[in-house]
């Protein structure tokens, strides 16, 4: 099993090195606002949201490995574009990402937005290829960049149009329009 490493350990030496507060900073002000508002952030992807990415990626019949379960309708998404889901019911993404059956599979998945920089630190720090349902603020604010210098690897924005930026909330039950983009990560 791999060792964590802290912020300060991976952007030692970069000259980004000097965001690690402000990237701090807003991890705790996301997870704060959570908390706070005991706000869910739980909103299921659907079929839609994966589809021209699953197409343009040319991953048919390939394992996609989805750590973030949700209500599982990932699944019928990824099977319904002909994708092999692989997941775990009632896991953990702590749990299991250091799970070695779980290594191999390209990692495609919509986490909680509020857990959005330890997700994308974790993958970056496994050197592990992935695509992530992410807001489309988290490119606009340019963490990216940041952590692109930190780690290494190239990542390509793709776009999501409205139908695909289409979630259900799990709390209420309800269609909610949010603004996402597929953030493609490779090593």
């Amino acid at each position: 099993m791999k060792t964590k490493r802290t912020l300060e350990e991976i952007f030692k030496g970069c000259k980004q090195a000097k965001y690690i507060p402000k990237l701090k900073q807003r991890i705790k002000f996301s997870n704060d606002l959570f908390k706070k508002n005991k706000y869910s952030d739980e909103y299921m992807s659907t079929h839609l949201t994966y589809k021209r990415y699953l197409q343009k990626n040319k991953l048919k019949g390939k394992q996609i490995f989805e750590p973030f379960y949700g209500d599982g309708s990932f699944k019928k998404a990824f099977k319904k574009n002909g994708v092999i889901p692989v997941s775990k019911k009632n896991s953990n993404f702590w749990n299991i990402i250091y799970d070695k059956k779980y290594s191999k599979p390209f990692l495609l998945g919509n986490p909680p937005f509020s857990i959005k920089y330890q997700v994308i630190h974790t993958l970056l720090e496994q050197k592990r290829n992935f695509a992530l349902v992410l807001p489309e603020r988290t490119v606009t604010n340019n963490i990216l960049p940041k952590f692109k210098e930190g780690y290494g690897g190239k990542y390509k924005i793709f776009k999501l149009n409205r139908k695909e930026n289409e979630y259900l909330c799990k709390n209420t039950n309800e269609m909610k329009h949010i603004n996402t983009v597929i953030v493609d990560w490779k090593f």
